[in-house]
């Protein structure tokens, strides 16, 4: 069992970097309880997407000189006003499955060619599509298979990101949740739904959208930046949404689950 989380700024995010460092910090936490062997956050602007992971527990990774210079890289500001826009950040706290922690290959985000993602579930038929498919293997984890299939769906179709994902569900069999952050368009949040669970919510007044595994830590999280209202953004099981940060348009869409008894993913 894992735990993803991802928050996303409308047309950049104008917060105080310490108050956007204390959610994430608050997020880690909670995400905690579903895994102690690894942590991970990667944070996006335009120009460029920094990962940091390690094989340690949230507590301990929001404190490591790695966590903070990851803000302080992407995360400035003049005055109170951010210079340096972050569009998206999402994080992962994992229990061990499938590959070890101690390589950090394994632990997510997970970073392929072009695509960077967030997995809380299990993959059964990993092995056999690296194979079908001819993907190229980075690491053992089985969630690496996702944003593979999708980059190779991406590479074959040519025909965008929606027909990637719903292209790679008919192929993938297990569990999921996922976030993914393309890093050819880091102005779109991605969210993708099977059987795992995650909620997602917009928060009009200080225009950030944000999803987690469990609704309460984002609702806990988010108070650091005193949200006015929100709304809880509907992602039934098998669906799949985008969330375009300079617009706030939304788009959602059904995956192609058609196997009976579980549900395939991208």
């Amino acid at each position: 069992m894992c735990a993803i989380f991802g928050l996303g700024f409308q047309n950049g995010s104008m917060f105080n970097p310490k108050d956007i460092k204390e959610v994430v910090k608050k997020l880690l936490v909670s995400c905690q309880i579903r895994g102690t062997h690894a942590t991970g956050i990667a944070i996006a602007n335009e120009d460029e997407v920094t990962v940091v992971k390690h094989n340690v527990r949230a507590e301990e990774f929001i404190t490591s000189a790695e966590f903070h210079d990851a803000f302080d890289k992407h995360v400035k500001f003049t005055g109170d006003r951010v210079n340096r826009p972050t569009t998206q950040i999402i994080g992962h706290c994992r229990h061990q499955t499938k590959g070890t922690h101690r390589v950090n290959g394994n632990n997510h985000p997970i970073v392929c060619d072009r695509l960077i993602g967030t997995h809380n579930g299990i993959i059964s038929n990993d092995e056999e599509l690296y194979v079908q498919y001819s993907l190229r293997r980075k690491a053992e984890v089985d969630s690496e298979v996702i944003f593979q299939l999708i980059e190779s769906q991406l590479e074959r179709m040519k025909e965008g990101m929606v027909k990637a994902i719903q292209g790679a569900t008919e192929k993938l069999s297990g569990s999921f949740a996922c976030g993914i952050i393309d890093t050819e368009n880091p102005w779109t949040m991605w969210m993708v739904k099977g059987s795992s669970p995650i909620d997602v919510f917009h928060y009009p007044e200080i225009g950030v959208t944000g999803y987690a595994s469990v609704g309460a830590w984002m609702q806990k999280a988010i108070m650091t930046l005193h949200p006015q209202s929100y709304k809880k953004l509907e992602l039934l099981p098998s669906q799949a949404m985008a969330v375009n940060l300079l617009s706030s348009s939304k788009m959602k869409f059904e995956l192609n689950c058609n196997r009976s008894g579980t549900y395939h993913f991208c």
